[in-house]
């Protein structure tokens, strides 16, 4: 729903642009990759979760419900604190930095979480955070085609033909526009089957709503464009089986007679492929030298894995990284392949190194705790919004194992922050059993105006 262009809405939740632009800031000052910058993204944060917590109130129940996975987390974070102390008595020069990282990654959790009850406010805070993806993916855009003086040349926009965008890193920005592709698609397809519904049943699209179309077809065009351009080979082939999933539950939508207007789809598969036809260069190139590229990602995966298991306890300790890479570089070879990474471009290995195997497992015993009571709380209470949630969050985490993704404090504000909007709704759902409480459960899930 774009309520930029309805008076009302901007009237009743102006709060939501700025709690908006919170959550994606970093997206626009590259990715907020820097000690200054993490810094700022823990004050962001967690000035974010203060504000929403007094405006939530005291909620005992959704405190008690939240608890193990909480626990887990903070222990997570204290054995992290540990393992870098026990490196000979030295903390790496980084720790502050990745320490005020894992904090504003748990802020933007709990962020999440404090505003996921109201489902109305949940989904217009999320058009908003489109919107601002899409007006930094088009500056980007502008600031790449326009070659402007001197900004192009300190903050560039393109290596290697691939599209980095303001973040400054071509597989982050397709993860951000691959997941808000998928987001587009389904409230561009929730928004016809609402108003088409109505034009069937009589009625007829007012001039509003067709602009709202209009544009929600330009926002996912520019996604969709977007993540063709940073030829990320992983995102791209998650997006294709996202979109192929969504357009087969279309499908059936139709043939079960639910929805009653065929031609817009059409129009947005028709301007998907064209958009494939005229942007796939490079990410064809990738694909075709997938093989090369393949055994190299895998050979530095093998090196590091080596590496944090000749640690398995403790890991280096956090912010440790670049100072481990360069000293476990042994031939000539490794030694020009690597010396300038800095990360491992895997969520596991980036977990393992700083803090050893016990960090991994309670960070990943917290993650299922999350899962389990998403999954049985809202069993037989899915919403398409949700789905479209879940599908945003899986294509985030699957580009975190295989890239830097997760190791960003920008995209782990919006990736865990999409993770707090679920499990927030989850966690103050009542028992499956009983009947919820008003307004907790919607008649429909486009029941608020889209």
């Amino acid at each position: 729903m774009l309520e930029i262009l309805d008076r009302k809405y901007i009237g009743q939740w102006p709060q939501l642009w700025l709690i908006a632009v919170a959550v994606v800031a970093g997206l626009w000052l590259r990715g907020f990759d820097s000690t200054a910058g993490q810094a700022s993204s823990c004050i962001i944060n967690c000035l974010l979760l203060i504000a929403l917590q007094m405006r939530a109130g005291d909620d005992p129940a959704f405190w008690r419900r939240a608890a193990p996975a909480l626990a887990l987390a903070v222990a997570a974070i204290a054995w992290a604190c540990i393992a870098s102390n026990a490196q000979d008595g030295v903390l790496p020069d980084y720790f502050g930095g990745k320490l005020l990282s894992l904090v504003a990654g748990l802020a933007a959790l709990l962020a999440g979480a404090s505003i996921a009850p109201r489902q109305d406010q949940r989904l217009v805070l999320l058009d908003r955070m489109t919107i601002l993806v899409c007006l930094s993916f088009f500056v980007g855009l502008l600031v790449r085609s326009a070659q402007f003086s001197g900004f192009e040349g300190g903050w560039p926009m393109d290596r290697q033909g691939r599209f980095v965008g303001l973040v400054g890193n071509s597989n982050i920005t397709a993860a951000i526009a691959g997941a808000f592709t998928i987001y587009t698609v389904v409230r561009l397809l929730l928004h016809v089957e609402t108003h088409g519904a109505k034009k069937h049943g009589g009625g007829a699209w007012k001039d509003e709503v067709l602009v709202r179309t209009a544009i929600r077809l330009t926002m996912f065009a520019l996604c969709f464009g977007v993540s063709l351009l940073t030829a990320s080979r992983t995102i791209n082939l998650l997006l294709l089986i996202a979109l192929l999933a969504i357009g087969f539950w279309w499908f059936r939508a139709i043939m079960r007679d639910r929805m009653h207007t065929w031609l817009l789809p059409a129009i947005v598969g028709l301007a998907g492929l064209f958009i494939l036809l005229l942007l796939t260069g490079v990410l064809v190139q990738r694909y075709l030298s997938l093989g090369r590229g393949g055994a190299d990602r895998m050979d530095m995966w093998m090196h590091y894995w080596s590496v944090a298991w000749a640690s398995p306890v403790f890991g280096y300790g956090l912010g440790s990284f670049p100072f481990i890479n360069t000293e476990t570089l042994a031939t000539p070879r490794m030694a020009g392949a690597l010396w300038a990474v800095n990360s491992p471009h895997s969520i596991v290995l980036q977990l393992l190194i700083g803090g050893g195997l016990p960090y991994l497992l309670l960070l990943a015993a917290a993650a299922l705790a999350m899962i389990v009571q998403i999954a049985g709380r809202l069993r037989g209470r899915w919403r398409v919004d949700d789905l479209a949630i879940v599908m945003m969050i899986v294509m985030m985490f699957a580009g975190g194992l295989v890239d830097i993704l997760l190791d960003m404090p920008a995209s782990v504000t919006v990736f865990l922050f999409l993770a707090g909007l679920l499990w927030g709704r989850a966690l103050r759902l009542v028992a499956p059993d009983v009947e919820p409480v008003r307004g907790e459960q919607l008649d429909h899930e486009v029941a608020v105006g889209v």
